[in-house]
């Protein structure tokens, strides 16, 4: 597979998971945007890169087979691939089938690992907002969506949706004499432009209504996986918007200004803000049920590995916690589901965490990796089923 340098966003955390087998070697390097230290990051790696190969070693191939299995990373060494895209941390995922190479936004911690999984924790870290989610650009210029992740935005604007209010409403009204004139808003915050001619204002406002119900026709055919939509517009295109849609997932809150005002970076980073006090929320509502199902016979609170990683496998985990920068260092037997823990990590063994990680992503559940006080069980982990 071609080499892939990117920034981070969520669809990293899921290519990541595709690809698992024996020796799958992932690294985490805390690197430097600035000054002299930058230049020691290209050695720092290759200290990685050889702590890695002593690792593969450790599995049972030869010295010469570990170095080959690394070549990937030595291009990128000799070339100073860090050097090149500066961010605050560095990710390499390498196996037989595939290698990637992620520049984060966050620092990582400094970590090697090998085992039957790409270790996937600090991702999940990176991705404080860990769904995909939208923005819905809405202004009498043109229309656009953009797909956005906490560190990404792009154009995501469906072949089939209406780009242009102003165009598509103008070319409308101006076949009955209507004519426009923008106006910029006052203390009456959102009001549009007037319209002068036949209709008035609320045949404005019902064909705006009809144009926003295409609009939403289309976000409804191209979103076809539940994700959080936040529209960006004056007050008053918001609120016609909102009695237009029917899209689920449409946030209450909004971005309340001329969306042309800002780059689309701004755009995004504003969502974000909107976006972490929910995520924050739901957070606190498994806590919550974290606590409450404790409280009773706790088969469906689980704040051991073991409980963690049966209740992630069966499907039943709808929520798991796990506290930043803490490893369980050990090995699964898939068969039975047997665990065998060490005190310290072992060649070929697995952090634990990130198994029960793995299985919870893979049956659509949430994993939050946060401060360890945030943890509700007060330990290093704590899971809470569905059922």
């Amino acid at each position: 597979m071609a080499t892939l340098h990117s920034t981070f966003s969520i669809d990293d955390v899921r290519d990541v998971l595709l690809h698992k087998g024996k020796r799958c070697v992932s690294i985490y390097m805390p690197t430097h945007v600035a000054g002299e230290e930058t230049k020691q990051d290209p050695i720092r790696l290759k200290n990685l890169r050889n702590h890695a190969v002593e690792e593969l070693m450790g599995t049972g191939i030869r010295r010469t087979d570990a170095e080959a299995y690394m070549f990937p990373l030595d291009e990128e060494i000799e070339v100073s691939v860090l050097q090149r895209h500066l961010c605050n941390g560095f990710a390499v995922f390498i196996n037989r089938e595939t290698h990637r190479f992620i520049h984060l936004p966050q620092s990582p911690e400094e970590l090697v690992v090998v085992g039957d999984h790409f270790h996937v924790l600090p991702l999940i870290q990176a991705s404080a907002i860990p769904r995909e989610f939208f923005v819905l650009r809405l202004g009498r210029k043109n229309i656009a969506l953009f797909r956005c992740t906490h560190t990404l935005i792009e154009d995501a604007t469906p072949p089939d949706m209406p780009s242009s209010i102003h165009e598509a409403l103008l070319l409308d009204l101006s076949e009955k004499g209507v004519q426009f004139k923008s106006t910029t808003p006052t203390s009456e915050a959102g009001r549009p432009g007037k319209f002068h001619g036949q209709g008035g204002e609320s045949d404005v406002k019902e064909r705006l209504h009809d144009y926003f119900k295409l609009i939403d026709e289309s976000i409804h055919k191209n979103l076809t996986q539940p994700a959080p939509l936040i529209t960006a517009g004056l007050p008053y295109a918001r609120a016609i918007y909102k009695e237009a849609n029917t899209y689920p997932h449409l946030l209450e809150e909004g971005i309340s200004e001329n969306p042309f005002d800002c780059p689309k970076e701004e755009l995004q980073q504003k969502a974000v803000d909107i976006l972490e006090p929910l995520i924050r929320r739901i957070q606190e509502r498994y806590a919550d049920e974290f606590r409450r199902q404790k409280g009773h016979d706790g088969e469906r609170a689980s704040e051991t590995i073991e409980q963690s990683i049966r209740m992630a496998r069966e499907g039943r985990m709808g929520a798991l916690f796990v506290s930043e920068n803490n490893h369980m260092w050990g090995r699964l037997n898939p068969e039975t589901g047997d665990i065998e823990k060490h005190q310290e990590h072992q060649a070929g063994d697995s952090d634990l965490f990130n198994l029960a990680a793995i299985e919870t992503l893979a049956h659509d559940g949430d994993v939050y990796v946060v401060e360890p006080e945030r943890v509700p069980s007060g330990k290093t982990l704590a899971g809470v089923a569905r059922y």
